[in-house]
């Protein structure tokens, strides 16, 4: 993997009902035909994507700003900042999912609500992998 290969972000805060519910969310299967790999790229529209270049966190404290649950993740000091800006600008309530992906791996980026769980998307971020 390239510096390059890092260089914006995509993020989305969400809520699950439990890790494992996030986990399965994620899961991906391979098979013969065009189904998209996990849940995730079927509610993103796309069928594929490197989960290289994906990383997610799952808490439920509610102290916890969005700045701080990020500070554990990838290069986190170069997009925490934007990324707290707007969140504030567009409140959510509670969430107890961080989810990033690295690269123009979707398209079109969505929230995405369901009955089981929902993503809000933050936006696509600049990234400095030398952070």
């Amino acid at each position: 993997m390239k510096s390059k290969d890092f260089q914006i972000i995509d993020i989305w805060v969400g809520h699950f009902r439990s890790r494992e519910a996030l986990n399965e969310y994620l899961k991906e299967t391979y098979d013969d035909d065009d189904r998209p790999i996990s849940q995730l790229a079927a509610d993103v529209g796309e069928s594929m994507y490197d989960h290289d270049f994906l990383e997610h966190s799952f808490n439920n404290a509610l102290d916890h700003p969005l700045e701080v649950r990020l500070a554990n993740h990838s290069f986190s000091a170069s997009y925490a900042e934007a990324a707290q800006t707007a969140f504030d600008a567009t409140p959510t309530g509670h969430f107890n999912t961080v989810l990033l992906v690295w690269g123009p791996q979707f398209r079109q980026p969505v929230s995405i609500n369901n009955n089981d769980y929902w993503l809000h998307y933050l936006g696509r971020f600049p990234c400095n992998p030398d952070a």
